[in-house]
């Protein structure tokens, strides 16, 4: 028997015989009569011929024990659990003496009020205590907290000596000038199982002590105060013990229905973050790290569609932990800038009730940047700005709460939430790579069903991921519902063909692949050449191809940015000296080559100082039609770029074919092409496994229809 359960039951028992004096009203007529219930009250219970205060009226026997508000009595062994003997309520009351709690589940904490002022009024009539509970059973207007919370620290400040106590619903209703100067919050946790065996055992003792009936603590932990209630409304210890696994059950089965990190395929920085704060999280349950030691908020940006609330939402999955999710779009859409901020106040007060727990703040950008030269709106963006900064500031105090922030365009927050301590690290979620592709697919064809499935082998996904290199974990999964709506259209099993046709791989042509494999190898050896950052991959395929580079200078001369031009410009060289003539590929928009080799030509004369002079201009590239003399300088830094990249290329023409041949064999390299030599496939070896990809792959089963061409970014970028 736990060593604190004899003080319960003395407690309950000590409760439940406090006498009821003539003037008092009973507790479920007068909680009718405060909440509007009027129609529930049972009149005959009432005089209403005699005044209630006149003292020849009695409602003895007429209070319901704890054993009838399990509630109360779950707030009580709680209570007592923290308390394990009276002189422990004592100390709490003593002259001065300034106490404060923190309820968790939130909902619960004004019965715990209620059982606290009886228990007191039981064991000290005598002491005098101002007692503040600054959220109650029924759900109250929002300033309402705060201004038992500010009530409360007025009272505590006036002299007097007396003892002060504070239940919180929630310890960020606490301002952080008060948390500063008051003593440590004692942290009241959800209900477990010894506590709720105890509380349902007043009723009858024996049974459910101890008993396997009730579910394990961590799911109990889940439950919110309206399961709480739901559970123990029953009248009957079976039952309340019935509801509270059927209600745990269905918290479960809500959150597994959710990924997990091994469901998503990921790999390189972002994956192995991921990873580590699974594993800090376990190590801070288990009491082997501090809150304070382990990153605390992560900002995950990338392009639409790789995946980045999913992560999210992994994480949380594999760490066991509720999600709580919100956005700025969600908080603008209540209304007004007031509405917004109340929203944005609530979604980060139930990360707070729920914790531990993860907080997935969407579309983090959506806030804005009070650097923006966008004008407009700007005093609303300030204010939600400095309304986001308050919130983050109060939830990252708070143990156990995780903040993982997505977005598309990590340059459009303002720099304030950014910084280290609001948000501890940046990471990019890239497409995934031609592992993670081929583990995606395995993955989505693997969940249809056996009927719909038919015979996709292995080989079938090789060539598949292969082909569909660089496409998004959202094109994956869009494709496989359109390959499935293809198949049902002809009567069939989905086919490696209705997979290829939905991902927009059409009939591949050689020639094509050839010119677009030049001119990848093109860029990747004059990178390699100039040592212009680090490549991480190469890929090529119909709609064109990549060449992925990191760890880029952060600083730079004119030498260094003229080589960079070079590179930009390799792959229209590469064509030039190997296929005869270049093609359009090099240019259209501002990210193809020759839109951004003309920008950083721009920069280097009007944005750098590295040129002909001294003048700055914001954006040089803009100007460039209005200033003949600023254009010609840029049209010399652009011939003098590629005359130094068809040198390069000349020189090191061996290595070119080499990696071409390698690009049109395997299609997608990772890691750098050059770290390990090898030797380059034969033609006719490329020859014969292209010709087995497009018969294998683009052609769909007989009845099945064909698709468009996919969309893809125009090759050339390095």
């Amino acid at each position: 028997m736990p060593d604190w359960l004899p003080r319960f039951y003395t407690a309950a028992a000590l409760i439940d015989a406090r006498p009821l004096t003539a003037e008092e009203m009973p507790e479920h007529v007068f909680e009718a009569l405060v909440e509007g219930r009027i129609g529930e009250i049972d009149l005959e219970e009432i005089d209403e011929t005699v005044p209630i205060e006149e003292p020849e009226i009695s409602f003895a026997d007429t209070r319901p024990g704890l054993a009838q508000r399990p509630l109360r009595a779950l707030a009580l062994a709680r209570l007592c659990r923290a308390l394990p003997t009276a002189e422990d309520l004592a100390r709490w009351l003593a002259p001065g003496a300034i106490t404060v709690i923190a309820c968790r589940p939130a909902g619960l904490a004004g019965d715990l009020a209620i059982v606290l002022a009886q228990l007191i009024e039981a064991e000290h009539p005598t002491r005098k205590l101002n007692l503040v509970c600054s959220s109650g059973r029924a759900t109250a207007p929002e300033t309402k907290p705060l201004d038992a919370v500010a009530g409360f620290w007025k009272d505590a400040l006036a002299e007097g000596g007396g003892a002060h106590l504070l239940i919180l619903g929630d310890a960020a209703q606490l301002p952080r000038r008060m948390a500063r100067l008051l003593p440590p919050v004692l942290q009241l946790g959800p209900p477990d199982r010894e506590v709720v065996a105890a509380a349902l055992s007043l009723g009858d003792p024996g049974p459910l002590v101890g008993d396997c009936a009730l579910p394990q603590d961590a799911a109990l932990a889940r439950l919110g105060a309206d399961a709480w209630r739901l559970a123990l409304r029953l009248p009957d210890l079976a039952g309340r013990a019935a509801e509270l696994r059927r209600l745990t059950e269905v918290a479960a089965g809500t959150r597994d229905a959710g990924p997990v990190l091994e469901d998503l395929c990921l790999d390189g920085p972002v994956a192995a973050a991921a990873r580590r704060l699974v594993a800090d999280i376990a190590a801070w349950r288990a009491g082997r790290i501090a809150w304070s030691q382990m990153t605390r908020s992560l900002l995950i940006y990338g392009e639409p569609g790789t995946g980045k609330t999913w992560l999210a939402r992994a994480v949380a999955g594999s760490a066991g932990l509720p999600l709580v999710t919100a956005s700025l779009a969600e908080w603008q859409a209540a209304g007004h800038l007031g509405d917004m901020l109340r929203e944005m106040r609530a979604a980060f007060a139930r990360a707070r009730s729920n914790a531990p727990c993860v907080l997935i703040l969407d579309e983090l950008d959506a806030a804005g940047s009070r650097a923006s030269g966008d004008r407009h709106a700007v005093s609303y963006r300030a204010q939600v700005i400095a309304g986001l900064l308050q919130e983050l500031d109060g939830v990252l105090g708070l143990k156990g709460v995780l903040v993982l922030a997505t977005t598309n365009d990590a340059r459009a927050i303002d720099p304030a939430l950014l910084r280290p301590g609001r948000i501890d690290r940046v990471l990019a979620l890239p497409r995934p790579s031609p592992a993670a592709v081929r583990a995606i697919l395995a993955r989505l064809v693997a969940a249809l069903p056996g009927a719909v499935r038919g015979a996709i082998t292995g080989a079938d996904l090789d060539r598949l991921s292969r082909r569909a290199a660089g496409r998004s974990p959202a094109e994956l999964d869009a494709a496989l519902r359109e390959a499935q709506s293809r198949a049902r259209e002809a009567g069939r099993a989905v086919t490696a063909g209705d997979i290829a046709a939905a991902l927009g791989l059409g009939r591949e042509d050689p020639a094509v692949l050839r010119r677009v494999a030049v001119h990848e190898a093109g860029h990747a050896v004059m990178l390699h050449q100039t040592r212009r950052g680090r490549i991480t991959g190469a890929r090529i395929g119909m709609t064109g191809g990549h060449v992925a580079v990191e760890d880029l200078p952060l600083l730079d001369t004119r030498a260094g940015l003229e080589d960079q031009l070079a590179c930009c410009l390799a792959g229209r060289a590469a064509e030039e000296l190997i296929l005869g003539a270049p093609t359009t590929g090099a240019g259209g928009g501002a990210a193809s080559d020759l839109g951004r080799a003309t920008q950083l030509a721009a920069e280097i004369e009007r944005g750098y100082g590295l040129g002909a002079g001294l003048l700055w201009q914001a954006d040089p590239g803009a100007v460039l039609a209005t200033d003949p003399a600023l254009a010609a300088r840029v049209e010399a830094h652009l011939q003098r770029a590629l005359r130094h990249a068809r040198a390069t290329l000349i020189a090191e023409r061996p290595r070119l074919e080499a990696l071409t041949a390698r690009l049109l064999a395997e299609r997608v390299i990772e890691g750098d092409p050059f770290a390990a030599p090898r030797t380059a496939p034969a033609a006719a070896r490329w020859g014969a496994e292209a010709g087995a990809d497009v018969a294998a792959v683009t052609a769909p089963a007989a009845g099945g229809p064909t698709g468009p061409a996919g969309t893809e970014a125009r090759h050339g970028g390095a």
